[in-house]
C-alpha cells in the first residue's frame, strides 16, 4: 500500500489513515505522541474506542473542539489548524484481509510481497493499539504461536536484504494455517470491535 506524504504530517507526525470495511471507507487518526519520552504511536480513542470518521474535515474538527481529551494537543491542535491534505496517508482494507483468510483455497504459499505488506503493516497497526492501551488480550492475541511464526517468514521471505522465499523456509513448515488464520480473523473482530463512529 503507498504512502501519500505531505509536509504537515511529516512535521507533527500525525496522519490520517482511511479504514475499508463493511464495503465502507472511514478515516481515523494515527500518529506519534511526541510529548510521551517514549514517542510512542497512537490511534485517535476516547475510553478504549477508535474513534472512526465518514470525512477528514471531521477529524480536523475534532480535534479542534476536543483539546482535554486527545493525546499530543498541543501539536494535534497546530496539525489540524495547518494541515490542507485531502488523502490519507495509507487505506487499511480489512474486507480485503477478511476475504483473504476465508478462502479456503489460499495457503501460505500464495502469499506474494504485497500480500505479506498487508497482512504485516495492519498487524503493526493493531500492535500501536494495544501498546497505547496496554490492553492484555490484544498484547495475547498478537503472541499466538503461528501469528509469530508467519511474520518471521514474510520478513525473511520479501523484506530482509536477502529477499529470497528460501530464508522463510524453516518458519513456513512450522506454520499451521487453519490456525494463523483463525488467529488473524480473532484480531480482526477485536480491532473493528474497538470501532465508534463519530457523529
Amino acid at each position: 500500500m503507498g504512502k501519500n506524504f505531505d509536509n504537515i504530517s511529516e512535521q507533527f507526525r500525525k496522519y490520517i489513515i482511511e479504514i475499508k470495511f463493511n464495503n465502507q471507507s472511514n478515516f481515523m487518526l494515527w500518529g506519534t505522541d511526541m510529548v510521551d519520552e517514549d514517542e510512542i504511536d497512537k490511534i485517535l480513542s476516547f475510553e478504549g474506542s477508535i474513534l472512526l470518521f465518514s470525512s477528514i474535515n471531521q477529524i480536523q474538527t475534532y480535534v479542534k473542539s476536543n483539546l482535554k481529551s486527545i493525546f499530543d494537543s498541543e501539536n494535534l491542535h497546530q496539525w489540524a489548524r495547518k494541515m490542507r491534505v485531502r488523502k490519507p496517508y495509507a487505506t487499511y482494507d480489512l474486507d480485503q484481509l477478511k476475504s483473504i483468510i476465508s478462502d479456503e483455497d489460499f495457503t501460505i504459499n500464495h502469499f506474494d510481497k504485497k500480500k505479506a505488506f498487508e497482512f504485516i503493516d495492519f498487524y503493526n497497526l493493531f500492535g500501536d493499539y494495544a501498546h497505547q492501551t496496554k490492553d492484555e488480550e490484544a498484547h495475547h492475541l498478537m503472541q499466538e504461536k503461528n501469528t509469530k511464526l508467519f511474520f518471521d517468514f514474510a520478513y525473511n521471505s520479501f523484506f530482509w536484504k536477502s529477499n529470497n522465499q528460501e530464508q522463510g523456509a524453516p518458519e513456513l513448515r512450522k506454520i499451521k494455517t487453519t490456525e494463523l488464520f483463525a488467529n488473524y480473523q480473532r484480531i480482526l473482530n477485536y480491532f473493528i470491535g474497538k470501532f465508534k463512529l463519530v457523529d
